[in-house]
């Protein structure tokens, strides 16, 4: 599972710099990996494989928004409106 995590935080886009930890290393965006529809594959073990990989994908996808929103959350109600004037 440790390789998904990392393909997944390793290719999502960042909001501080609107590019992935690969596309910054690589100077190109990351190949996507198509989903996985159930059954289409012949070998029973290649399709369990890949529906779970699929599965996890979501998983941690969906958690990963769920920290991240968390996060702003937090940050949101330590930040307060502060006005500067010419010479401060």
């Amino acid at each position: 599972i440790l390789s998904i995590a990392e393909w997944s935080y390793n290719t999502y886009v960042h909001s501080a710099t609107g590019f992935s930890p690969f596309e910054v290393t690589y100077g190109r965006p990351p190949a996507s990996i198509p989903h996985y529809l159930q059954g289409t594959s012949l070998v029973e073990v290649v399709d369990s494989i890949l529906s779970t990989g699929s599965a996890i994908h979501s998983t941690l996808q969906r958690r990963l928004h769920k920290a991240q929103a968390a996060m702003k959350t937090i940050v949101e109600t330590h930040r307060r409106d502060v006005q500067f004037l010419k010479g401060d």
